[in-house]
């Protein structure tokens, strides 16, 4: 209780305070009086020192416990609240708040989620029936490059420690044996055999799996010999490429945008707010988790974006339905063609009654070596 002293003797008034054991504090003198503070079981008991000290005593400020509750004393729902935020605290620390995943280098994380939660260890799964052993070895037998694995529970949140095997190297050479063959038509152009007899020569025109190397030989004493054939043979090919586009082309134009909310708390979704969805529709999400001293929270704002669209049909001219085209063919020569050396073309557009076709003819510089199996029956 901080309270102001007025009156002509105000030191007399501390003075008889302290002598009866009442304590004061924070006493600071002002132009009109003194101000000073006191707990307010003294100030319960103060009155008479201040009548026989011949001050008035007038309350400045109150603080504490006690007044903050009669404030709020016809409010039982603040109280309430604190009351079942209380027990809703202890309910959920049985629970699982969120999951870390340490250690994963080459796995999907998405994948290795997915099988936890299959495995029945999710956030929100109740810690009082999970076997984290069973699930360890569950997902250890689903993940092969999974060498280690340690589920630690602390709390609520879940460390999920991994060691992943570590990737053996290919060996330059095989014990198999292997013949090469062609992997498609082509004229050769070159060939450098580190193992095994060539069967074709620079120039030579070969077909689609036509024998190139051949991983058995035969040395000067007549001796057959196998061994794993490895080459290089660059040879020229050739690709055809055909693509249309219709005159008429549908369109979509970005319409309405709508924006809906939804409050997650471990497995309850509360719906925060409705939009309408119309066909066709995009949409992309946003998760925003609220984290307490840099530890997640189960409580989540998932925040979804809609766009409507609406279907417009529009004719196109030569000089974009070549552009199109255009676009076509260079991604077929980046996906289908990403291992040629060096490639030439030949196109034409041409026009078709229902819009415009492209033909296109690809020269190419390609390895067409490849190994096939040799089985060798040496009974």
């Amino acid at each position: 209780m901080t309270f102001k002293i007025i009156g002509r003797f105000p030191e007399r008034f501390i003075n008889l305070s302290i002598k009866n054991g009442i304590g004061i504090f924070d006493a600071k003198p002002e132009t009109q009086g003194l101000f000073a503070s006191m707990i307010i079981s003294d100030y319960k008991i103060i009155r008479p020192i201040a009548k026989r000290s011949g001050v008035r005593l007038k309350i400045v400020k109150r603080r504490g416990l006690p007044f903050i509750l009669h404030r709020f004393r016809h409010r039982w729902g603040i109280g309430l609240g604190i009351l079942l935020f209380l027990i809703l605290s202890l309910v959920l620390q049985n629970f699982v708040w969120s999951i870390e995943l340490n250690g994963v280098k080459t796995i999907s994380e998405t994948q290795l989620i997915d099988s936890l939660s299959e495995s029945g260890f999710f956030v929100g799964k109740f810690k009082g029936n999970l076997d984290l052993h069973k699930i360890e070895r569950e997902t250890q037998l689903e993940f092969s490059e999974i060498g280690w694995m340690s589920i630690n529970l602390m709390g609520t949140h879940a460390e999920i420690e991994i060691k992943e095997k570590a990737l053996v190297p290919e060996s330059e050479y095989s014990d198999s044996i292997n013949n090469i063959k062609a992997l498609r038509d082509g004229i050769i152009l070159s060939q450098n055999i580190s193992r095994g007899t060539a069967e074709t020569s620079v120039g030579s025109a070969v077909s689609e799996g036509q024998l190139l190397v051949s991983g058995m030989y035969e040395n000067a004493l007549g001796e057959v010999h196998f061994v794993d054939a490895d080459a290089e043979v660059i040879a020229s090919t050739i690709y055809e490429f055909t693509a249309s586009c219709d005159e008429a082309r549908i369109s979509f134009m970005p319409q309405e945008k709508a924006k809906r909310s939804e409050l997650n708390l471990l497995w309850f979704k509360v719906p925060l707010s409705f939009a309408p969805q119309s066909s066709p529709f995009s949409s992309y999400s946003e998760t925003l988790t609220l984290f307490l001293y840099d530890t997640p929270v189960p409580v989540s704002l998932c925040n979804e974006y809609l766009c409507s669209y609406l279907q417009v049909e529009t004719k196109i001219n030569e000089t974009t339905a070549k552009s199109i085209l255009d676009t076509e063919l260079a991604l077929y020569k980046l996906f289908n063609l990403k291992n040629a050396i060096s490639i030439t073309d030949e196109t034409e557009i041409i026009k078709t009654p229902t819009g415009y076709k492209l033909n296109a003819k690809l020269v190419c510089t390609e390895d067409i070596a490849v190994k096939e199996n040799l089985i060798v029956n040496l009974e």
